[in-house]
């Protein structure tokens, strides 16, 4: 049984539509996340798994229901910049990267919207690059990348601000297989070693089987897997 102190994430009877209510998306749902899980929310395309994971890290709002995520409402302006800055990190599909800038600019962006100082946003930039192969393409503009190498920029990217939550939407899914799971092997090794909290909305059964746990999400509900 999970222990309430131990909850990072909490969401009560949650419901969010869309086209004025004509198209229900997610439907009453409750979860709790515990600190230092890797969760996975499982489903096709256009199941509600990206609404959900949009709702429970504040980039979208609920019609009915709430979300507390650290003690913080996501739904209040300033929890949310609050939790933007310093507590949470996102990883997208298509990266959502700069690509006229250098891939060093794009990791110094959240550093500097998080006031870190020059000394140690340069150490975590020098440590995150060497973690992920790429120190010897810092000066190289996003455009001039790899899609391999764009989704691992966004992993440093997420992990700049040593944040304790990471929403992960569909990471790997515009690269291919073996990319993708190179990518994926890369993130999990980070997020252990950063101790990092992780929820992930995926379509691909192998990487919820590697999460400690899954939810199905199907009709607007969330079941256990």
């Amino acid at each position: 049984m999970m222990n309430p102190h131990d909850t990072i994430i909490e969401a009560r009877d949650l419901w969010k539509s869309f086209d004025a209510g004509r198209i229900p998306v997610i439907q009453g749902v409750d979860l709790k996340i515990a600190r230092g899980e890797m969760m996975a929310l499982w489903g096709t395309s256009g199941s509600g798994k990206s609404t959900l994971l949009h709702l429970l890290s504040g980039l979208d709002v609920p019609d009915h229901g709430s979300v507390s995520v650290l003690g913080m409402n996501v739904s209040s302006e300033k929890d949310c910049l609050r939790l933007r800055r310093h507590h949470i990190g996102f990883i997208f599909q298509l990266h959502n990267l700069i690509p006229d800038l250098t891939l060093e600019e794009n990791l110094r962006i959240p550093a500097m919207a998080a006031q870190k100082s020059a000394t140690e946003v340069k150490a975590r930039i020098e440590q995150l690059t060497e973690a992920v192969g790429l120190a010897h393409r810092l000066r190289h503009r996003v455009q001039d990348l790899s899609g391999g190498e764009r989704q691992r920029t966004a992993i440093c990217r997420a992990l700049m601000n040593r944040p304790e939550i990471i929403f992960a939407d569909e990471p790997t899914g515009s690269l291919d297989e073996q990319t993708g799971a190179a990518v994926f092997e890369l993130f999990s090794r980070l997020v252990a070693l950063e101790k990092v909290t992780v929820l992930l909305a995926t379509h691909e059964r192998r990487f919820v089987e590697a999460c400690h746990r899954a939810l199905r999400v199907s009709n607007g509900k969330v079941t256990e897997l």
